[in-house]
């Protein structure tokens, strides 16, 4: 089985290069005319995306949270009644 160390290391890895890879997408590129070659990789999505993606992260996130609580709740009125 794998420690949880090593899981938290892979966690903290896996976060850190999605930071800096939407880093360089949302604050680096725009400095870049139209034209160069950064713009035509296809490792960097529409700059609409760059918006719509961390809402959705974000909205998802809420969603996980707020039904992990309800689930509480229901489980404390049953063991209520």
């Amino acid at each position: 089985m794998i420690s949880d160390k090593s899981i938290g290391a892979g966690l903290l890895l896996f976060t850190s290069l999605g930071l800096i890879w939407y880093t360089i997408w949302t604050l680096v590129t725009p400095f870049f005319n139209s034209e160069h070659p950064i713009h035509s990789l296809s490792i960097f999505p529409s700059r609409e995306v760059a918006v719509k993606a961390p809402v959705w992260i974000l909205l998802a996130g809420i969603a996980a949270v707020l039904a992990r609580i309800i689930k509480n709740a229901r489980y404390q009125l049953q063991d209520i009644t």
